[in-house]
């Protein structure tokens, strides 16, 4: 055995091979290990290449091995062309045979990518259906490896078939045949797929362009789309239809071009060719305009980008056809592509249904666009390519795109899809959109580097100064000019921006001064902090009502088509409720006479008129409550039931957002000056950020949570701001500042003068008395001395003869507010003999209401008194409310407790008389 020293790069095999047969060379490549002895490996290629090189002026040589190609290209390309056709090698190598094997000699890459010499054998027993041509290619079947391609030359290939097997499998001729037959019509319709191609760099390019314009290869903001040509409905329908088609050729990132194009590329280029280069690129742009149609009626709020729609309508093209000429097209093409067809639409499909930031209307556009166009224009293929269309079918496409683009542009021209007033003026203020877009990009990135480390204070105060701050000072001055001739809803809008405009050149300021150490007043800093927190509140409610005001033009909005939802998949319209772990609701066995009953029926028509958008019923029960406001059996509101109501729905239903800000906009367009339709507005941002927040104590709240709850609950402050004065006589206003002032942490001093506002004014409506304790509870800003107080004070300033009547509502409504194992004696101080004395005055003053009795045997269950339960259970049995009880405790659950209680002390007087017996008898 000879040792020798590792070899080089630039070392080459010191055996001379050239004295060795052919047959002796093939067995050396079989012996010769690639990887530790690369050098003597190659030389036995050389060698054998030499000789077929020096063969091939005569004949190829008879015993092998001889040069292949196993796929058309090598390198990258090559190693992917393997791997889409299942090939074992690819690029350039060599073929032997051996007694019962065939001897496969090439490249394949490892699980590091790395391409590596391989050598294969491949038994006779598993080949199959070998079919040889005359240019000398051969191909054949293989057990593991699936189909085998084999690119020889034509001596080669005479040479190698008669050592091949000849076995073939049943049908395989004839498939055979058939799949050479397509495959030569398809060849007639040209080699390459240029149109796809084109239709790919064309892609390529458009992104390449925005990403040199915007300096980044993803996050493309929404004004760097719409500046190149996204579709959005306003913008769209006001006569910019070009964007129908030029958003098909945009992508938010390079992920999403790369998915898009690996798409496009392998369903067009065999779709091009099946219906012809000029044929396919008209139906191309077709189906793209279609597509974005589709996203256009569906939702115009959406800006839709992505060539996934037209994408989709390939794929339904490529299906059109193969459902039109299936007993056309051979049967292993149709396996082939058919699954892989499937399983890319159903599983995309299904993503973008649960993903809301897929514009699944586009693909659903597209594909339909496809199918719809493919079934008409698809023709056979003849010798000569796809055969031409004929009248009818080239009358019948037009037919369907005239079809379809009028029909679009009529529901268009019906609907209210035209520039809002907000979208007017930031058209006609493009430099401040645009400048301050990227304004506010680089103070997030500036602010990042800071909190990083990356830049010093000092820094990032000299970059505001000299990039940010004169900015926002130029477009005040500017604006100031641009805006003073405005009218209308322009002028709100103007003013907004102005405000916001100066909130943020004030801050941008701040951070300037504290570099130089000259801050104000922290009063004052706050005060400015405070007044951007604002201005962002009432820029982001301009922003969505305009979003939101073209929601009703939207397909996805349309009450019809959501009824047959509804009505197809058994989502039928019901009561939303709140979980029963705030309180009872009505039970079966209620009157439904009685205040709790008809409570809820009103809470539940309410929902359901606003469900139906019927605004003009909710105006007339908003009109009509709001006249008497203790007008129920019980002494309660229908004014609050219609309130709780709606709000319940917000809470607790399954209305997405764009449907409940959608609605409220209709609202108010139909009413424009529905105090209603503002108070729900109010309800849904309160809604919204308890959802950002969650109920958690403020220490388990993360920091962005906060920052979103604060922002969106002074989304609400903001509405109710804008109609403070035309809502001074309502009660419902008072209560919502109320409860939004303690969410945006206004003092409790503040919160008290509202309060005592409301009372003044609406003594009967007791949601405010409910708001004020809430801010009161220890959880809050209060303590149980502070309601306590509060309770007294109501019950000193009710109308003579009326003050244990509120005591003991008051109390009631506050032991529902707390947990049920609070002692309200101990720990609130609340007086039994007061409250019993108003539950006297209460039922008197409703003798039909079956809800006071309810309630006076509930609260002689929750502070013990067995006696005056004894006395009430007998009433309340016979006239049972289960919203007269707590949320844990009901007459079954007091009667247990009392039962338990008297054996407990039975048990214990037994034991007392039994140690006094043992006791006297020693």
């Amino acid at each position: 055995m000879t040792n020798t020293a590792p070899q080089t790069g630039t070392e080459v095999s010191h055996i001379n091979f050239s004295s060795y047969s052919t047959s002796q060379l093939h067995d050396l490549l079989s012996l010769i290990d690639p990887a530790s002895r690369p050098h003597d490996h190659a030389g036995v290629l050389a060698e054998i290449e030499r000789r077929n090189t020096a063969s091939q002026a005569t004949d190829e040589p008879t015993d092998g091995p001889w040069k292949v190609r196993f796929t058309t290209r090598g390198g990258v390309i090559g190693w992917w062309m393997a791997v889409q056709q299942r090939m074992p090698l690819f690029g350039e190598g060599l073929i032997a045979v051996e007694a019962d094997c065939l001897v496969l000699h090439g490249w394949r890459r490892n699980w590091l990518g790395m391409a590596t010499q391989t050598i294969l054998r491949l038994p006779f027993a598993k080949i199959r259906n070998v079919v040889v041509q005359p240019d000398g290619f051969i191909r054949f079947d293989h057990g593991r490896w699936g189909q085998v391609e084999l690119h020889l030359s034509p001596g080669g290939a005479a040479a190698l078939a008669p050592r091949l097997p000849g076995g073939h499998s049943a049908g395989f001729d004839q498939n055979w045949a058939a799949l050479r037959a397509f495959s030569q019509a398809l060849e007639a319709s040209g080699r390459y797929a240029w149109v796809t191609y084109a239709l790919v760099l064309l892609n390529i390019a458009i992104f390449a362009a925005m990403a040199v314009k915007g300096e980044r290869l993803s996050a493309f903001n929404a004004g760097d789309i719409l500046a190149w040509g996204g579709n959005y409905g306003p913008l769209t329908a006001s006569g910019e239809w070009w964007r129908l088609l030029s958003t098909s050729f945009m992508h938010l990132d390079w992920l999403h071009l790369a998915v898009n194009m690996w798409a496009l590329a392998g369903v067009g280029r065999l779709t091009e060719r099946l219906y012809g280069r000029w044929r396919y690129g008209l139906l191309y742009l077709v189906m793209a305009v279609m597509a974005s149609l589709a996203s256009l009626l569906w939702n115009p709020t959406v800006v839709g980008v992505g060539a996934s729609g037209a994408i989709y309508g390939v794929f339904g093209l490529f299906i059109a056809y193969l459902l039109r000429h299936y007993r056309r097209v051979p049967g292993p093409l149709i396996r082939s592509h058919w699954l892989s067809s499937l399983v890319f639409l159903v599983f995309s499909l299904t993503s973008g249904f649960l993903n809301t930031g897929i514009d699944n209307a586009a693909h659903v556009g597209g594909l339909l666009a496809g199918l719809g166009l493919g079934s008409i224009a698809a023709r056979p293929l003849g010798i000569r390519g796809p055969e031409r269309w004929s009248w009818a079918q080239g009358g019948g496409v037009l037919a369907v795109i005239l079809l379809v683009f009028g029909g679009s542009y009529a529901h268009m021209r019906g609907t209210n899809l035209q520039l809002a007033p907000l979208e007017q003026y930031m058209q006609a203020h493009a430099w401040y959109v645009e400048g301050g877009s990227r304004r506010e990009e680089l103070w997030m990135q500036l602010v990042q580097q800071s909190g990083a480390g990356q830049i010093s204070p000092r820094d990032l105060a000299d970059q505001i100064e000299k990039e940010i701050l004169p900015f926002w000072r130029d477009a005040e001055q500017r604006l100031l000019k641009e805006d003073a001739s405005l009218t209308g809803e322009q002028t709100e809008i103007a003013a907004a921006t102005l405000g916001f405009v100066r909130a943020r050149r004030a801050v941008a300021q701040l951070v300037v001064d504290e570099s130089r150490n000259a801050l104000p007043a922290p009063e004052k800093v706050q005060e400015i902090v405070d007044s951007l927190d604002v201005a962002l509140a009432r820029m982001e409610v301009l922003r969505l009502r305009t979003a939101m005001s073209h929601v009703p033009s939207s397909l996805a909005s349309n009450t019809a088509l959501e009824y047959v939802h509804r009505r197809l998949f058994g989502d039928e319209a019901v009561c939303v409720e709140h979980p029963p772990v705030l309180g009872p609701g009505v039970a079966d066995t209620d009157r439904k006479d009685d205040g709790p009953a008809l409570f809820h029926a009103i809470s539940c028509q309410s929902q359901r008129e606003f469900l139906a958008e019927d605004y003009e019923a909710l105006e007339g029960r908003f009109t009509r409550y709001l006249a008497k406001l203790s007008d129920l059996p019980d002494g309660g509101s229908s004014l609050n039931a219609l309130i709780v109501g709606l709000d319940d729905l917000i809470s607790y239903g399954n209305l997405r957002g764009d449907q409940l800000i959608g609605r409220i906009i209709a609202w108010r367009r139909s009413y424009p000056n529905s105090l209603a339709a503002a108070f729900v507005e109010v309800m849904a941002y309160d809604q919204w950020a308890w959802n950002a927040r969650g109920h958690d104590y403020a220490s388990g709240v993360t920091a962005q949570a906060m920052a979103a709850f604060k922002a969106r609950s002074l989304m609400a402050a903001t509405v109710l701001k804008d109609i403070e004065l035309q809502a001074i006589n309502n009660p419902v206003w008072y209560s919502l500042s109320m409860s939004i002032g303690l969410s945006i942490s206004r003092p409790k001093e503040e919160l008290r003068a509202i309060f005592d506002k409301s009372a003044a004014a609406f003594p009967e409506y007791y949601r405010a008395h409910h708001a004020m304790m809430r801010i009161l509870m220890p959880r809050w800003l209060g303590s149980f001395e502070e309601v306590r107080q509060f309770i007294e004070d109501m019950a000193a300033a009710a109308p003579t003869g009326q003050g244990d009547m509120v005591y003991a509502r008051l109390y009631w409504m506050y032991l529902n507010m707390e947990n049920d194992d609070l002692d309200m004696i101990s720990k609130v101080g609340m007086r039994w003999r007061r409250v019993l004395s108003g539950l006297d005055a209460l039922e008197k003053q409703y003798p039909t209401s079956d809800f006071w009795i309810n309630v006076r045997a509930a609260f002689a269950c929750k502070v013990n008194d067995d006696q005056e339960y004894a006395r009430a259970r007998v009433k309340a049995a016979a006239r049972l409310s289960r919203t007269g009880w707590t949320r844990q405790s009901g007459l079954e659950e007091c009667d247990k407790k009392f039962a338990d209680a008297k054996a407990a002390s039975a048990a214990a007087g037994q034991t007392q008389e039994k140690t006094e017996d043992e006791g006297a008898n020693p």
